[in-house]
């Protein structure tokens, strides 16, 4: 009668446990812009939220700004941010989510 216990007491903590991560995994949505459609803006042209977004990396600069049509009509900007020779490439929503960061 203990061993059925214990095997019951087993099989329930598999079951729950792995639903539960199923539960916590996030869906990442990879997003590729289309290099044709891009257009450059002047940083000062940028939205205050994705220049918010932009200088949350420390010490990191805005070195060039892009801007691209996502899905009916959202815009999405791609941004490079630079500190001395590291570079790397955000995509930011207009309401200044990062969307992705690569170098």
């Amino acid at each position: 009668m203990k061993v059925l216990k214990i095997v019951i007491v087993l099989v329930g903590i598999g079951l729950f446990g792995t639903d539960n991560l199923n539960a916590q995994s996030k869906k990442i949505v990879p997003i590729q812009l289309d290099e044709a459609t891009l257009k450059s803006v002047p940083t000062v042209q940028l939205p205050s939220k994705v220049q918010e977004a932009a200088s949350k990396y420390a010490g990191y600069k805005i070195k060039k700004a892009f801007v691209s049509q996502y899905k009916r009509n959202k815009k999405v900007y791609k941004v490079q941010i630079a500190r001395g020779p590291i570079v790397y490439d955000l995509i930011i929503s207009e309401k200044g989510k990062v969307l992705v960061s690569g170098e």
